[in-house]
């Protein structure tokens, strides 16, 4: 699977490292294998190839790989705006939830929203 695919940005959150994929703009067909694949300790993403593949690297570790990646979907629709979640482990499985990733989706949601 190619990192050059789709985008990610690869965030830092209170001890947890995620890589972020922008679920509006990008689909991603088997999440379970993207994040197998990518979250992987020895030869996942790093923060500057997220940087090189139109990521931001926002307070991003440079270890390699990450302990999840978070599909997310802004949804302007709704007052206030909702951001849709969904983590994938680096095991390929969801988990219902995640503070520290909860603390990425604000930063991206505000990154892109000014809100």
């Amino acid at each position: 699977m190619s990192t050059h695919a789709v985008p990610v940005e690869k965030y830092h959150g209170t001890g947890n490292d995620f890589l972020v994929v922008d679920a509006d703009a990008h689909t991603v067909g088997d999440r379970a294998a993207f994040a197998r694949a990518h979250c992987d300790r020895e030869s996942g993403v790093t923060a500057e190839v997220a940087a090189g593949n139109g990521g931001v690297p926002a307070s991003a570790t440079g270890r390699p790989g990450a302990d999840g990646v978070l599909f997310l979907s802004i949804q302007e629709a709704f007052n206030p705006t909702r951001v849709v979640m969904t983590l994938v482990q680096p095991d390929g499985s969801t988990a219902s939830m995640c503070g520290n990733g909860a603390r990425v989706v604000a930063r991206w949601a505000h990154d892109r929203t000014g809100r």
